[in-house]
C-alpha cells in the first residue's frame, strides 16, 4: 500500500512539475520537431569534433531570416525557443545549446531547452527579466563560471581594459520591462556597475594580424568589441576558417539573415567604425553541464 502510494504521489508530482515547467517555455511545435530532427542527424551521421559540430549546425541555419528583439515578449519571463528566426545571440545561443545537447549525449527537446536556459539566464536560473544575461560579456563571465565556454583570446597584440557598461539603464525607455518595474531597473544598474569592475581583455581591430587570427579555431565564438558609449559587445558570431581567411558565421542584420560573411573579419571590422576589436570564447569539449561537473575540458 506505502509503494502505492508513493508511486501516485511521483506520478502526480512528475506530471504537476512537467505542466509547470511547460508554461515557462515559450515555442510553436515546429521548434520542437527541429530540435528533435536536427539532435537526430547527430546520433549517427555527424563529427564528435565540437568544431565541426558548430559548423554543421551552424550551415543548417543559413539563410535563416534575422529578426530582432525575439526574446521580448509581455508578460512574465520564459525560455523563449524560436529556431525559425533569430538575432546574432540567439543564432549563438540555440547552435551552442545543440552542441551541448550533441555532446551529453541528450537528444530530446527538454534537454535542448535546459541546455538553453543554462546558457542564457544568469547561475542557469529564470528570475525576472533581470537574470537573462543581457550583455554579452555578463554572458561569457556567468558561462565562464559556468564551464560551458573558455576564453581563448589570443594575448598577442591584444589589451586589457576595465569597461565601462550603462547602455541598458541610460536608454530604458528602449526595454519595457525597465520602464514599467523600478526594481527591474536597479538590478540592472547593480549588474552594469559589477561588469563595469571587471577587466577583459580583447584585440583592437588594428592589430589583428596573421599570428594571432592563426590560433582561432574553426567554430570559436567571435565576440566583436565597441566603442558605443556604454556597450561592451555589438556582435556575436562564429570562426570560419575559408582556405587561409578567418570568416564570421553570423545572424547578420545588414544582410537580415544567418550568412558565412564573403569578405575576411578584419576586413569586415574595418567597414565598422564602431566595431573595436575582439574577443574569442571557445565551447568546452566532453563537458558534463549538469551540477557543474566538469569531466574533460581540453580540446
Amino acid at each position: 500500500m506505502k509503494k502505492f502510494l508513493l508511486y501516485i504521489f511521483l506520478t502526480i508530482y512528475s506530471i504537476s512539475h512537467l505542466q509547470a515547467q511547460k508554461t515557462d517555455i515559450f515555442y510553436t511545435p515546429n521548434d520542437s520537431v527541429l530540435v528533435e530532427n536536427l539532435l537526430r542527424r547527430f546520433t549517427e551521421q555527424y563529427s564528435s569534433s565540437i568544431e565541426k559540430q558548430v559548423l554543421q549546425i551552424g550551415n543548417l541555419f543559413v539563410e535563416t531570416p534575422y529578426v530582432g528583439k525575439t526574446l521580448e515578449k509581455a508578460g512574465k519571463e520564459q525560455l523563449i525557443v524560436n529556431l525559425r528566426e533569430m538575432d546574432c545571440t540567439t543564432f549563438v545561443e540555440t547552435v551552442t545549446a545543440l552542441v551541448l545537447s550533441i555532446q551529453n549525449n541528450t537528444y530530446s527537446f527538454r534537454d535542448y531547452c535546459s541546455n538553453l536556459q543554462k546558457i542564457r539566464y544568469r547561475n542557469s536560473i529564470i528570475n525576472g527579466y533581470p537574470s537573462r544575461l543581457h550583455y554579452f560579456s555578463d554572458w561569457i563571465q556567468n558561462n565562464i563560471q559556468k564551464g560551458i565556454i573558455k576564453e581563448v583570446t589570443p594575448k598577442e597584440g591584444s589589451l586589457i581594459q576595465k569597461q565601462s557598461i550603462n547602455f541598458m539603464s541610460s536608454h530604458a525607455d528602449k526595454y519595457t520591462p525597465l520602464t514599467e518595474n523600478v526594481l527591474y531597473l536597479e538590478e540592472i544598474k547593480n549588474i552594469e556597475k559589477q561588469l563595469s569592475n571587471i577587466p577583459i581583455r580583447y584585440i583592437p581591430k588594428d592589430s589583428l594580424n596573421s599570428h594571432n587570427i592563426s590560433q582561432i579555431h574553426n567554430g570559436d565564438i567571435i565576440a566583436i568589441t565597441t566603442s558605443i558609449k556604454g556597450l561592451d559587445i555589438s556582435h556575436v558570431g562564429f570562426a570560419y576558417w575559408i582556405k587561409d581567411k578567418l570568416h564570421l558565421l553570423h545572424a547578420s542584420l545588414n544582410k537580415k539573415r544567418v550568412i558565412i560573411e564573403n569578405i575576411p573579419l578584419n576586413k569586415q571590422l574595418q567597414q565598422y567604425k564602431s566595431q573595436s576589436g575582439i574577443r574569442v570564447l571557445r565551447i568546452i569539449k566532453k563537458a558534463v553541464y549538469q551540477n557543474s561537473i566538469i569531466e574533460d575540458m581540453s580540446l
